[in-house]
Formats: structure tokens, sequence, C-alpha cells
């Protein structure tokens, strides 16, 4: 870091050029904040020094970009490896896609009265697409079943 004087006031920070291509590579792994602390100044300031040095602020926002496209084509390749997760992340994230909870209320009706009873059973989706429910066990605890009908007490899944 050299620093140039500003008339009346404190020494400028500036980066060298190879402390700016270090933000590109920083930038794939590190906040602003982190990048600050390790060029030993705070975020504030590697906001000056960035408005000051457009070229810092070019190479972080380049080094966030390649760091995304990594990600992305490795999201892509599993997805193309038909990994359900990743299908589900990039549907959710990208279409617009969501995990709707729904609610099955069955009424047992042996004779017309005002004595019915309700059973509610709560229905989920676990993240790879399979599904659990909620219920109550003999005891009436709270229990979860589920897809492949393992039961397991609600609290501890």
């Amino acid at each position: 870091m050299s620093e140039e004087k500003n008339v009346g006031g404190r020494p400028q920070k500036r980066l060298k050029a190879e402390q700016v291509q270090e933000i590109r590579t920083l930038a794939a792994i590190l906040s602003k904040d982190q990048i600050a602390s390790y060029f030993g100044m705070t975020e504030k300031t590697l906001s000056a020094v960035s408005e000051r040095q457009p070229e810092v602020f070019t190479a972080y926002r380049q080094g966030k970009a390649q760091a995304v496209v990594k990600v992305a084509s490795a999201l892509m390749r599993a997805i193309d490896e038909g990994d359900m997760r990743a299908i589900q992340f990039f549907l959710k994230t990208q279409a617009g896609w969501t995990e709707k909870r729904y609610f099955e209320i069955n009424q047992t009706e042996t004779e017309q009265s005002d004595d019915r009873t309700w059973t509610i059973e709560v229905v989920g989706t676990n993240a790879d697409g399979t599904e659990y429910r909620y219920s109550k066990d003999e005891d009436g605890k709270d229990i979860v079943i589920d897809h492949d009908g393992k039961v397991y007490p609600a609290h501890v899944r």
C-alpha cells in the first residue's frame, strides 16, 4: 500500500497493482469487510480507495463474478447428472418453485351428531422430495412418520 499526501489531512491509502490482483482472488471467498481487514483497513477506507482507484472496484466485481460462474457451472453439472437437490435448488431459486405445506382433514362420521372426531394430519416434503407426516402415537405423543415408514419423536429427526 502506498500513501499519497492529502494536503491538510491524513495520507490517502492506495493499493499497489499486485494488491489489486489479490483483491480479485480474495473477492471469490471474502466479503468487502473481510478484504478490508486483510489489508489492515476498515471497509469505509476500502470504499474510499475504490473511489480513488476504480481498478480496485473492478477487480472486486470481477472476482465475485468469476466465483459465481464457477459455482453456477458446478450446479449445472450436478443438474445434468440428475442430482435431485441441485434440481430442486435451481427450480426454487430460478423458476419460482416452492414447497407448499398442506393439511388433510379427514372426518369420520358413524352417525349424525354434534360429537364429531376430526383428525388433522400435517404432511411435509423433505429436501429430496419424499414426504413425511406429523401424527400422534397411541400415548398421544407427537411423532413423525417418514416416507419409508420409520417413526421418530417429533422433536428429533
